[in-house]
């Protein structure tokens, strides 16, 4: 990584807050998915449709009938994924740089943490997640996940980067998606370690030009990070195998680097988010339901009043982690509105420069816009007045989309 100096009064005059958008009254459906236990091990059901059209899509005249075809597929702690891999490994001393600082907080999700977790300085992990039809059936540890970047990647499919500050005591993470030039340009934004398997649209280049630590499952005979699945290759296909653990994880990691370099050394990346010091709600208009289209694939995010976070949905039903069982809820929802080109047959969207979006949270939703002045240097979000955007302190799903047009809310 390059050090910068992060010029905040020169973004702030570029950036230009986007218009009201308009509110959408269409209501959703009441859909769940099935999680089964196979021989005492949660197993994983996937689904067929009968007509080519997403089942997420709720206009009448264009949704189709959906018809689920379960398969069990047991998920054990075998031999590939030993629990012992949790904890076996453990990360070196931060480095004297900030030996003297009391950080102890996940600056991913604003939480506080015990002191000896040395948090506020390990760098982040990226992980590329597959997420079309199949092979988000499988997703697991997106829950532990405290942020979550979600991509176009074709017409009708997205693919999902997960930021962990610290993946610990995760038993499966995956499946591990090709990296894609955004989601590249996003991890070096973190600082982060990206993990992938294989890349897409050019992302290799883009991995060469800017030294991007990472680690590939096609070239993973050193580090052994990633182990495939038997149960989910034999009963879909191989694509849709590959995982990793938070043990493997670290171990490679350390592998990697034993000089220390598993810690933050520029600070520019010490606070991507700025958290308020207590929950508030937007001054802005409603979003209790906050939909972005992708063509036929239209997931949407519902506000639960209960629980004060928005409950994600896809694919015809609740997105869940197959290790809990549990949907993945966020404190806050971005949109962020971002050009793109078709390159090498996929699409390639422009995670750099500046543009505009939206932030949800607690039921409503403000304009907002954001910079990302070149692929090494943090994204950062402004409020309306060009202020650094105060988010509420936990989980943050971002969805990347053309323009507002992609988004509808009521």
């Amino acid at each position: 990584m390059k050090l910068f100096d992060l010029k905040k009064s020169c973004v702030c005059l570029a950036l230009a807050v986007c218009a009201c958008l308009s509110a959408c009254g269409t209501s959703d459906p009441q859909e769940s998915t099935t999680t089964e236990v196979v021989n005492g091990t949660t197993a994983a059901t996937l689904a067929s449709t009968v007509e080519s059209t997403d089942s997420d899509v709720t206009d009448a005249s264009t949704s189709s009938v959906t018809q689920y075809v379960d398969y069990a597929v047991t998920w054990s702690l075998s031999a590939d994924v030993d629990a012992s891999d949790k904890i076996e490994y453990e990360l070196p001393e931060p480095e004297e740089l900030y030996a003297d600082e009391d950080v102890y907080y996940n600056y991913l999700s604003g939480i506080e943490a015990d002191e000896t977790d040395t948090l506020g300085i390990r760098r982040v992990t990226a992980v590329c997640l597959n997420n079309d039809y199949k092979g988000s059936r499988f997703q697991s540890g997106t829950a532990e996940a405290d942020v979550i970047f979600e991509i176009p990647m074709d017409y009708n499919v997205t693919t999902l980067l997960a930021l962990y500050y610290h993946p610990n005591a995760i038993a499966k993470i995956g499946p591990v998606r090709s990296a894609t030039p955004a989601a590249v340009t996003v991890a070096e934004g973190y600082d982060a370690y990206l993990l992938h398997n294989g890349t897409i649209g050019g992302a290799s280049y883009v991995i060469d030009e800017y030294n991007t630590d990472h680690l590939d499952a096609e070239d993973d005979s050193v580090f052994d990070c990633f182990f495939s699945d038997s149960a989910i290759s034999n009963a879909t296909s191989y694509a849709y195998s590959m995982f990793s653990t938070s043990g493997r994880i670290t171990k490679s990691l350390i592998m990697l680097n034993t000089d220390g370099a598993h810690f933050i050394t520029d600070p520019i990346y010490r606070n991507p988010f700025s958290f308020n010091s207590e929950f508030k709600t937007p001054i802005g208009n409603n979003a209790t339901r906050v939909r972005v289209k992708f063509g036929g694939f239209q997931p949407y995010f519902l506000y639960n009043e209960k629980t004060g976070l928005y409950d994600r949905y896809q694919h015809g039903g609740p997105h869940t982690d197959i290790n809990t069982g549990e949907i993945l809820s966020f404190e806050n929802v971005i949109v962020m509105y971002a050009d793109y080109e078709y390159k090498n047959y996929h699409l390639a969207y422009n995670i750099e420069g500046f543009g505009s979006g939206i932030y949800a949270s607690g039921g409503k939703y403000v304009n907002i816009s954001w910079s990302k002045n070149s692929a090494e240097e943090p994204l950062i979000f402004f409020d309306a007045l060009g202020n650094v955007l105060n988010i509420n302190t936990g989980k943050t799903f971002v969805t990347v989309c053309p323009s507002s047009g992609y988004v509808t809310y009521n």
